[in-house]
C-alpha cells in the first residue's frame, strides 16, 4: 500500500472531487452544500479511517432540529442578528431621548425565529449518497485502499416517506397560466407561461429547463437536445416537443448568440421557485375569487401542497397513457425503470381498461 494515498483527508479528497466531478454534474448547488457538511464533519480525518459508526452518528446529528445551516438557516441567522442591531439602535436612540425627556424607555426585545427542523429522511440521504460517492471517487481515483469495502455500505439508512403521488387537478393547468399572465413584467410572463407548457409537456426537470439554451432545440422546435452536463444522470437525451410546447416555445424570441438561455428571467433554480411560489398563491386567488362569484365552496385541496416537481410526474403519467414504458423512459431520462414506475407514473388504471376494452371488441369482432 501506498502509505501517502492512504493518508488521503476527506478534505482533500473533496478538493479533487470538486476540481474534477462536480462542475459535470448537473445538481452541483446542492452537492456543494452536501459536501460542506461533510467537510465539516470529517475533513480532517482520513478517508481510510471512515467507520460506519460514526457516519450513523453524522446522520442523526443531521436529523436533529437547529444543527443544520441550511440557506434557509444563515437568512433567519442573517434576520436574527439584524433584528438585535435594530433593536440596539432603538435602545440608544430611547435612551439619547430618556435623558432629553427624562423619562425611562424599555427597549423592545430581539426577534427570535424557532429553531429549524431537522433535516427531512431524504435530505440525510442525499447526504449519505454524497458521501458514498466521494469514497469510492477516493478508492477509484486516488488510490485510497478500503480493506473493508466502502462503510456507508454498512450504515443503516433512514425510512423514507412514502413516495408523492400529486398530480394536477383539473384546472389547475389553467389556473397557473393565468396566473403567470398576471405578472406585470411582459418578458417574465412569456418565459413562465413557457415553463409551466415545456415542464408539463416534455417531463424536463426545472433545473434542465433554466439551463436550456436556444442551441439546444432544434430550428423546427420538434426535438430538444440536452446535453449529458445539463441533465440530473449526466446522459445526453433528445426530448420530443409536442405542439402544444411548441407553440410556447414560438412566442419566445429565438437568440442565436453563443449560450443564450431560452428562459433568462430567472438565473437561480432559488429564484424561479420564489417566483413559482408566488404563482401557486395568485392562482389559488384567482380560484377562490371565482367561486365567490359563483357562490360555490372552493375546493380545499386545489393548488395546495403543488410542487414544481410534480409537473414532472404529472407529464410522465399523461404520457404514460398513450407510450410504452421503454419510450417513456427515453423521454423522461430515467436509468432506471422501477422509479419511473414508482414515483411517476402512478396510478394509469383507466388506461389498462381502456386498452382491455378495446382489446375485448377487437376479440369479439373476430370471433
Amino acid at each position: 500500500l501506498d502509505p501517502t494515498t492512504q493518508r488521503t483527508t476527506v478534505s482533500n479528497a473533496i478538493k479533487s472531487y470538486r476540481e474534477k466531478v462536480l462542475p459535470k454534474m448537473a445538481s452541483k448547488v446542492s452537492q456543494e452544500g452536501y459536501l460542506q457538511r461533510i467537510e465539516d464533519e470529517f475533513g480532517q480525518l482520513y478517508v481510510a479511517n471512515l467507520r460506519p459508526a460514526m457516519i450513523a452518528q453524522w446522520l442523526e446529528h443531521l436529523a436533529k432540529p437547529g444543527l443544520n445551516l441550511t440557506i434557509e438557516d444563515r437568512r433567519i441567522r442573517a434576520n436574527e442578528a439584524n433584528a438585535r442591531a435594530r433593536a440596539k439602535r432603538r435602545a440608544a436612540s430611547d435612551e439619547r431621548q430618556a435623558k432629553e425627556d427624562k423619562m425611562d424607555r424599555e427597549p423592545p426585545p430581539p426577534v427570535r425565529p424557532a429553531p429549524r427542523p431537522g433535516l427531512s429522511s431524504q435530505t440525510v440521504v442525499h447526504h449519505l449518497n454524497c458521501l458514498s460517492a466521494l469514497i469510492n471517487y477516493s478508492a477509484k481515483k486516488l488510490g485510497v485502499h478500503l480493506p473493508a469495502g466502502n462503510p456507508v455500505r454498512l450504515v443503516e439508512r433512514p425510512a423514507l416517506p412514502p413516495a408523492r403521488t400529486r398530480r394536477l387537478l383539473d384546472g389547475e393547468r389553467n389556473l397557473l397560466l393565468r396566473a403567470a399572465r398576471a405578472i406585470d413584467n411582459p418578458a417574465q410572463t412569456r418565459d413562465m407561461e413557457c415553463v409551466i407548457e415545456l415542464a408539463l409537456e416534455t417531463a424536463m426537470r426545472r433545473g434542465e429547463i433554466l439551463g436550456l439554451q436556444w442551441s439546444f432545440v432544434q430550428a423546427d422546435m420538434t426535438r430538444i437536445a440536452l446535453p449529458a452536463e445539463l441533465t440530473k444522470t449526466s446522459t445526453a437525451r433528445t426530448v420530443p416537443v409536442s405542439p402544444r410546447a411548441r407553440a410556447a416555445l414560438s412566442k419566445l424570441t429565438r437568440s442565436i448568440a453563443p449560450g443564450a438561455l431560452v428562459i433568462p428571467a430567472w438565473r437561480s433554480s432559488s429564484s424561479f421557485g420564489t417566483a413559482w411560489d408566488k404563482r401557486i398563491v395568485q392562482a389559488r386567488t384567482l380560484y377562490e375569487g371565482e367561486c365567490a362569484a359563483a357562490g360555490s365552496q372552493p375546493d380545499a385541496k386545489m393548488l395546495r401542497s403543488l410542487r414544481f416537481h410534480d409537473t414532472r410526474r404529472e407529464a410522465a403519467s399523461h404520457w404514460a397513457e398513450f407510450m410504452e414504458l421503454p419510450l417513456l423512459q427515453k423521454v423522461t431520462g430515467h436509468k432506471d425503470p422501477r422509479t419511473l414506475t414508482k414515483h411517476y407514473v402512478g396510478d394509469v388504471t383507466d388506461s389498462i381498461l381502456k386498452r382491455m376494452e378495446a382489446a375485448d371488441t377487437t376479440s369479439a369482432a373476430r370471433r
